[in-house]
């Protein structure tokens, strides 16, 4: 027979192994709810995406992410990130560094994507028309057709200027492209002028005071196919609005500069 002792220290030690399930059982109970809260914030199934690793000489680096209904892109040089999603497309042009966004409606950016006050100092805007060469060329591994873009000029020229249509840039148009429509409005602002059909994957523009000779404007140089989570093509929160790029990508200590100063802020 156990003593009055081996009893009581009996009991104690069942007490508290009775204690700790208790505790194991409420902490499981407590990371079961904690698990299905966070999968209740977003139980959204994951977006099938194309990415596009790109570069501009304007914007540098771009990385732009192609769903059914979404659009976003990162330009680096910029600090920028640019997003929209359907049904109604309404644009989010955002600084994640400064908390800065600028909203537009899709009726609004479709005719004017993304401006700097120093592009609208241009002296004209010559109507450029798409003409087909009938060549098709690879871009990042899609068959792509090549057309050029024809200026007609007019008075006053610039030095040097043909007084007749002249080439002043040339497109690569991939045809069957898996992106929405709403990509083309993109593109449309990008290359100045409507392609009518297909993703612009590639453009090149004469080089500054030159008629002749071309640079690479853009190119996509990789695509690949991958998932993303469909927070990812949240609208930002808690950022301040602002009404205008220059208001998006400057900060207090930018103030006096010229317009394009900022870009050299940038490495």
């Amino acid at each position: 027979m156990r003593t009055r002792n081996e009893v009581f220290l009996a009991k104690v030690v069942g007490c508290k192994i009775a204690s700790f399930s208790v505790a194991a059982l409420v902490l499981v109970g407590l990371l079961g709810t904690i698990n299905v809260s966070a999968q209740a914030a977003d139980s959204r199934p994951p977006v099938d995406v194309i990415v596009l690793e790109q570069n501009a000489i304007q914007t540098g680096p771009m990385n732009m992410v192609v769903g059914k209904q979404q659009l976003k892109f990162t330009l680096d040089k910029l600090g920028v990130c640019w997003l929209a999603c359907g049904p109604k497309w309404t644009s989010y042009c955002f600084n994640p560094e400064a908390k800065t966004v600028l909203v537009r409606d899709y009726q609004t950016w479709k005719n004017g994507f993304f401006e700097l006050k120093a592009q609208k100092k241009v002296k004209k805007a010559d109507e450029l028309k798409l003409k087909e060469t009938g060549k098709h060329e690879k871009v990042a591994g899609y068959n792509c057709r090549k057309a050029e873009l024809i200026r007609t000029p007019s008075a006053p020229f610039n030095k040097g200027e043909p007084h007749k249509p002249y080439k002043a840039g040339v497109v690569w148009i991939a045809e069957k492209f898996p992106a929405p429509k709403e990509l083309t409005q993109v593109m449309k602002n990008l290359v100045k002028v409507d392609v009518k059909e297909g993703m612009v994957l590639k453009f090149q523009v004469l080089k500054s005071g030159s008629y002749s000779l071309m640079d690479t404007a853009y190119e996509t140089l990789k695509v690949t196919s991958t998932k993303k989570p469909a927070a990812f093509f949240d609208a930002p929160v808690g950022y301040r609005p602002v009404k205008s790029e220059m208001q998006l990508l400057m900060d207090d200590s930018m103030d006096g500069e010229s317009d394009m100063d900022f870009l050299k802020k940038k490495p």
